[in-house]
């Protein structure tokens, strides 16, 4: 549900619904992934440093399908933060 209410730029519900995802399954197999489309959401709204710290948590699971694309979208988080130093580091 979280994906498509970020397609849809209904950047509300969609933070709700990985929240909730988050929340109702703190050891599911979708966390990584709940935490990558929280984050994505979180830098649609201009909330840099709690998109950060989600892409690191994604980073730090080492879930392999999801710690590449973590990598590459905090060093999209960092640029638009206007942080183009901490963006080439990552």
């Amino acid at each position: 549900l979280g994906d498509v209410c970020l397609r849809l730029q209904d950047l509300d519900a969609a933070r709700a619904a990985y929240e909730h995802a988050l929340n109702a399954f703190p050891k599911g197999r979708l966390l990584d992934r709940s935490r990558y489309g929280l984050a994505r959401t979180l830098a649609a709204r201009k909330d840099y440093d709690a998109a950060i710290a989600r892409l690191e948590e994604v980073i730090r699971g080492q879930a392999p399908d999801w710690t590449d694309k973590a990598r590459h979208q905090l060093g999209l988080v960092q640029l638009e933060a206007g942080r183009p130093q901490a963006a080439l580091e990552t």
